[in-house]
C-alpha cells in the first residue's frame, strides 16, 4: 500500500508540474506602474477566408482573379443619416471635413465621399472636373442634379434623400491588432462629429467583433458549465467530495489541451472555441463512469483499494472503446480540405484522449491520496436510483410491442421531415438581428445596395468594342441592376457611361452606352487620351485588355444561399435564351460566391465524415462481440437520434450549413459512449455465467444511472451554449443536447428490447 501511494503522489507531483508550466502558457504579465499586473493572454482569430477550401477549383480562379484586380472584401462603408437633410450646409461641411480627416487614418488607403465626388465635362478646354456635393445655401438648392446621376443613388446617396455613404478602402489582411486600432481610431473620429446616425460595416469591423465576443463567451460558457455540472454532479454523488474530484480532473484535461494547442500556434476562432466546452462534458463522462463505480464497491463493503481497482478493471475496457470511438469522430474531420474544419476535429480527438489519460492517473492518484467517502452518505441515494432503474426495466419488458410500433412511426415521420432540411447560409448568420453589428448591415441593406459583394467575371469572344458587343453587355448589367438586384455596379461598360456622360456636358440622361460607331470611335479615342489620368487607374480594376476578361462588382443585399442559388440558375437560363453566350462567357466568383460554394461542399463532407464514424463504431463492435447481429444493435441506438435531429432541423426550418452539420459528428461520438458502455457491461455479465436475460437487467440496473446522470451532464454542459451571441454556436447547444437526450431514451428503452427480440449469447460466449 505505501508502494501505491508513493507512486500516486510521484504522478501528482509530475501532473501538478506540468499543470503550472501550462497555466503560465496563458498569462501575460505588464507593468501597471511601480507594479506588475497578470492579465489573462489567450490567442482569438476570426479569418473567414481560412474555412475556403484547399486545392479547389474556385477558390483557384478566385485568387487569381483577385490577383488581377482587387480584393473585393477589404473596404468599410460609413453611413450617415441626417434629419434636417442633405443640403444641410452644417452638415455637408461635416462631411467634407471628415472625409480630409478620414485620409489620414492608418490602414485607410482611399477614401470615396460624395463630398470629393466629381463629375466631368469635356469641352475645348479639355477636362473640366466640378463637385456634385458641397456646402451651399439650402433654400436656393435641390438634390435634383446629384440625383439625376444615376449612379449615384444607391451608391453614395440613398434613394430616399436621408443618408450618404462613404467607402472606404483599407490595407489588406490587417492584423488583429491593427483591425481594432483601425477601428477605435475610425469610430472616435466620426463621433467627434455628433452626426444624428452613423453605421460601419464591413469585413474588419465583423472580424472585430467576432474576435471580442469569442473571449467573452469562452469565458461564459466554462463559467456556466462549471455551475451546471456541479448541480449535477452534487444529484449524482450528495457530496462535496463527488464534486471536487471529477470536476479537478476535467479542468485540468481541458488546461492541458489548450495549452497543447498554443505550443502549437493554435488560436480560438469559431469552431475551437466550443473545444472547452465539449472536453468538458465528454472528460466528465469517463469520470463519473469510474467515480460511479468506485463509490458502489465501496458501499459493498471493499476496501478504498480494491474497489478501486475492482471500478478500473470493469469500466476501463469500455471507457477506452468510448474515448476511442468519440476521437474517431472527431478524427474524420480531418478528411476536410479546410484547415478550421481539422484543427477543429484534430484538438478534439486529441483531447479526449488528454482527458482520458488524466481520468486513468490523476484521478486514482487523487482517490489514493484521499480518505474515502463513507458509503452510508451515498445509501439513500443508491436506493432511491436502485428502484427507478428497476421501474423502467420493467416497463421496458412489458411494452415491449409498444416500444417497437412507437420507434417505426418515428422513424418515418423523422425520414419524411429529413427531406425538408435545406443547405443554406448569410454572411452574417450569426449574428441576432439585435446585434449592433447586424442592425448596421441591415441599413446598407434598407438604404443602399447593401453589404455583399458581388462579382462577375465576363470573357468576352468577339470584338471588345464592337457595338453588339457593348449592347449586349448593357443588356447583362441592366438585368443585374433590375432583376438579379445588385446595386452599386463598378464595370467597364460604367466607365464608357461616365465618358460618354462627360462628352455630352455632364447631362445625366447621356450616362448610357452610344449606340453609334461614330460615337464609340471619339469615346475610345478620348479613353486613349486619358490613359495617364485617375480613369486608367479605374480601368485597370474592370478589364484585362489582354486576357480580354471585363469585371463587374457590385453589392447586393445578405439574402441567403438559397436565393442567390435560384438567381444563379435564373441568370444561367438568361443567358442561354438571349443568346449572350455568342458573345461572352461568365463565371460567378469572389468571397461571397466562395462561402456558399464551401457552404455547400462542407455540409455533403460532413456526412461523408459521419459515414465513416458509423463504420469505424461498427467494426470496433464487430471485433469487440464477433457478431454482426451486435454491430447492427450497436448502431441503430446512434443512428436514430441523428435521424430524429435531422427531422427537428427539417420541422422549425433550421438550415444545414458548416457548424450544423458540425452536430451530427460531435453528437455521435459522444452519443454512442451510452451504448458502449451498456454493451461492455452485458459482456461481462453474460461472461460471468449469468442467464441472458438476468444478464441484461443487470447491465440496465448497474449502468443505467450512470447512463442518464452523463447523458444529462452532457446535455446540460452543450445546452449552456444557447447563452451564444452567435446563432450558429446557440444551434449546436440546442441540437447537441436534444441529440444526446434522445440518445438517452433510445438506449434505456429501445437497446434492451433489441437486444431480447434479435441478438442470441451464443454469439459472444
Amino acid at each position: 500500500m505505501q508502494r501505491i501511494e508513493g507512486i500516486s503522489k510521484i504522478i501528482l507531483l509530475l501532473i501538478l508540474g506540468i499543470s503550472v508550466y501550462f497555466s503560465s502558457l496563458f498569462l501575460k504579465v505588464e507593468k501597471q506602474g511601480d507594479g506588475y499586473q497578470v492579465q489573462p493572454d489567450i490567442n482569438f482569430d476570426y479569418n473567414y477566408e481560412q474555412f475556403f477550401p484547399e486545392s479547389d477549383d474556385h477558390l483557384s480562379y478566385f485568387k487569381n482573379y483577385r490577383d488581377q484586380y482587387e480584393s473585393d472584401s477589404d473596404f468599410l462603408l460609413l453611413g450617415i443619416k441626417h434629419a434636417k437633410g442633405l443640403l444641410d450646409p452644417v452638415f455637408v461641411q461635416k462631411v467634407t471635413d471628415l472625409t480630409e480627416q478620414l485620409k489620414g487614418v492608418d490602414h485607410v488607403l482611399s477614401v470615396v465621399s460624395p463630398s470629393n465626388l466629381k463629375y466631368a465635362k469635356l469641352s475645348s478646354l479639355g477636362v473640366l472636373q466640378q463637385k456634385l456635393y458641397y456646402p451651399v445655401d439650402a433654400d436656393s438648392s435641390d438634390l435634383s442634379q446629384i440625383y439625376n446621376h444615376s449612379f449615384l443613388v444607391g451608391n453614395f446617396f440613398s434613394p430616399n434623400q436621408q443618408s450618404i455613404s462613404l467607402y472606404l478602402k483599407t490595407t489588406p489582411e490587417l492584423s488583429r491588432a491593427k483591425s481594432l486600432k483601425l477601428i477605435d481610431d475610425l469610430k472616435g473620429l466620426v463621433q467627434s462629429y455628433e452626426f444624428d446616425e452613423t453605421h460601419l460595416a464591413g469585413r474588419v469591423m465583423a472580424q472585430i467583433h467576432f474576435v471580442s465576443k469569442m473571449g467573452m463567451e469562452l469565458a461564459l460558457f466554462m463559467s456556466i458549465s462549471i455551475l451546471i455540472l456541479i448541480v449535477f454532479l452534487w444529484l449524482t454523488f450528495r457530496s462535496w467530495y463527488g464534486i471536487i474530484v471529477p470536476l479537478f480532473v476535467v479542468l485540468l484535461s481541458i488546461l492541458w489541451t489548450m495549452a497543447i494547442m498554443d505550443l502549437t500556434g493554435k488560436a480560438f476562432d469559431m469552431l475551437t472555441m466550443l473545444l472547452p466546452t465539449i472536453l468538458f462534458v465528454v472528460g466528465m463522462s469517463d469520470v463519473v463512469h469510474i467515480f460511479s463505480k468506485y463509490l458502489e464497491e465501496l458501499r459493498k463493503g471493499q476496501a478504498k483499494l480494491t474497489a478501486l481497482k475492482v471500478a478500473f478493471k470493469e469500466v476501463s475496457i469500455a471507457t477506452f472503446l468510448t474515448s476511442f470511438t468519440t476521437s474517431i469522430g472527431f478524427f474524420t474531420l480531418l478528411m476536410a480540405n479546410i484547415e478550421p474544419i481539422r484543427d477543429f476535429g484534430l484538438y478534439c480527438g486529441i483531447g479526449v484522449f488528454v482527458a482520458y489519460f488524466l481520468a486513468f492517473t490523476l484521478l486514482p492518484a487523487v482517490l489514493i491520496q484521499s480518505k474515502a467517502p463513507e458509503s452510508k452518505d451515498n445509501l439513500k441515494n443508491h436506493l432511491t436510483w436502485e428502484r427507478i432503474m428497476r421501474t423502467m426495466f420493467l416497463f421496458v419488458l412489458k411494452k415491449r410491442k409498444m416500444i417497437v410500433a412507437v420507434t417505426g412511426l418515428i422513424i418515418v415521420l423523422s425520414v419524411g421531415l429529413l427531406y425538408q432540411v435545406k443547405i443554406n447560409n448569410y454572411l452574417l448568420e450569426d449574428l441576432s438581428e439585435s446585434d449592433p453589428v447586424k442592425r448596421d448591415a441591415r441599413f446598407f441593406e434598407n438604404e443602399f445596395s447593401g453589404v455583399r459583394p458581388f462579382e462577375l467575371a465576363v470573357n468576352v469572344q468577339t470584338d471588345l468594342n464592337d457595338p453588339l458587343t457593348w449592347k449586349t453587355l448593357d443588356s447583362l448589367e441592366n438585368y443585374l441592376a433590375s432583376e438579379y438586384g445588385v446595386g452599386s455596379i463598378v464595370s467597364y461598360l460604367s466607365v464608357i457611361k461616365s465618358v460618354n456622360q462627360a462628352m455630352s456636358n455632364g447631362k445625366s440622361k447621356y450616362y448610357s452606352v452610344p449606340r453609334s460607331d461614330k460615337k464609340i470611335e471619339k469615346i475610345l479615342n478620348q479613353i486613349d487620351q486619358l490613359k495617364n489620368d485617375s480613369i486608367n487607374n479605374v480601368l485597370s480594376k474592370v478589364i484585362d485588355w489582354d486576357q480580354k476578361q471585363l469585371r463587374i462588382h457590385g453589392r447586393i443585399a445578405d439574402i441567403g444561399a438559397i436565393k442567390v442559388r435560384a438567381k444563379n440558375e435564373e441568370l444561367a437560363n438568361v443567358y442561354e435564351e438571349k443568346g449572350w453566350s455568342k458573345v461572352f462567357s461568365y463565371r460567378l466568383t469572389g468571397t461571397a460566391n466562395l462561402i456558399d460554394q464551401n457552404n455547400e461542399y462542407l455540409a455533403s463532407k460532413m456526412m461523408s465524415s459521419l459515414v465513416v464514424a458509423f463504420l469505424v463504431v461498427a467494426l470496433i463492435a464487430g471485433i469487440f462481440y464477433k457478431s454482426w447481429k451486435m454491430t447492427i444493435i450497436a448502431l441503430i441506438p446512434n443512428i436514430l437520434p441523428l435521424v430524429m435531429i435531422a427531422a427537428v432541423m427539417g420541422a422549425f426550418d433550421i438550415y444545414l450549413r458548416i457548424t450544423t452539420s458540425l452536430i451530427f459528428t460531435i453528437a455521435f461520438g459522444i452519443a454512442v459512449d451510452d451504448t458502449i458502455h451498456f454493451l461492455s457491461r452485458l459482456k461481462i455479465e453474460l461472461n460471468a455465467g449469468r442467464s441472458y436475460l438476468y444478464a441484461i437487467k443487470r447491465s440496465f440496473l448497474s449502468t443505467g444511472k450512470a447512463i442518464i446522470m452523463t447523458s444529462f451532464m452532457l446535455s446540460a454542459g452543450f445546452f449552456c451554449l444557447v447563452f451564444s451571441n452567435f446563432m450558429s454556436t446557440f444551434f449546436i447547444g440546442v441540437l447537441v443536447s436534444l441529440t444526446l437526450l434522445f440518445a438517452v431514451v433510445v438506449d434505456l428503452i429501445l437497446l434492451p428490447v433489441l437486444l431480447i427480440w434479435w441478438y442470441k449469447p451464443k454469439a459472444i460466449e
